[in-house]
C-alpha cells in the first residue's frame, strides 16, 4: 500500500471485515481476490462473494447479509491479495 500510494497508484480494500469474521488473518491469494471481484461483477452482494471464495480452512464465518453489489472496494484501504508493501 506504501509503495503504491508513494507511486501515485490508487488502492482499494476488500471490504473483509465489514462482511466476515476471520479467525486468520486478512491476506487473500490473488485468486481468491479475482474470484470475489468477479462474483460481485455478476451481481452477487460482497457478503455472498466473500463467502463463496473465501477458503473454509480460512475459518470466516459471514456476519450479517448487509452487502449490496452496486458497492464498490473501499477506496485507499490496506492492500489485500498477498501485496503487503
Amino acid at each position: 500500500h506504501r509503495l503504491a500510494t508513494k507511486a501515485g497508484l490508487r488502492t482499494a480494500r476488500l471490504p473483509i471485515d465489514e462482511h466476515m469474521q476471520m479467525s486468520q488473518r486478512r491476506v487473500l491469494a490473488v485468486n481468491h481476490v479475482f474470484e470475489i471481484l468477479l462474483h460481485v461483477a455478476n451481481g452477487d452482494s460482497w457478503a455472498d462473494a466473500l463467502s463463496k471464495a473465501v477458503p473454509s480452512r480460512r475459518g470466516a464465518h459471514v456476519r450479517g447479509s448487509t452487502g449490496d453489489a452496486a458497492e464498490a472496494a473501499s477506496p485507499g484501504g490496506d492492500a489485500v491479495g498477498g501485496c503487503a508493501g
